[in-house]
């Protein structure tokens, strides 16, 4: 479902950047150009929703892998925790995108 979902969002980002593109030609009537914004708005309110939700998974995945390293650390086979720290963080940031910023 995962993949998906990704594909969805895909898709529904591509529409969005060809509706930004029509608005920024400039060739529409005003009315044209208020139903190409809302359609816009309405993709851009749905991917913001998907990316949430995506990086709601994500969230939840590096509290199980902390919990399996702490564990493991309990068994004097893991990492330092600094160094799981660490690790996880770089991952997040990788991760991470600016998904509360809408295009228009």
């Amino acid at each position: 479902m995962a993949a998906k979902q990704m594909t969805s969002l895909e898709e529904r980002l591509k529409q969005l950047e060809e509706l930004t593109s029509k608005l920024e030609e400039g060739n529409l009537s005003i009315d044209e150009a208020i139903s190409v914004y809302s359609q816009g708005m309405d993709l851009a309110v749905s991917c913001k929703k998907s990316l949430d939700s995506l990086s709601q998974k994500i969230t939840v995945a590096r509290k199980k892998a902390q919990q399996s390293l702490s564990d493991e650390a309990l068994s004097d086979k893991a990492l330092p925790d600094s160094a799981t720290d660490d690790a996880l963080d770089e991952l997040e940031a990788k991760s991470s995108s600016k998904s509360d910023d809408l295009p228009f």
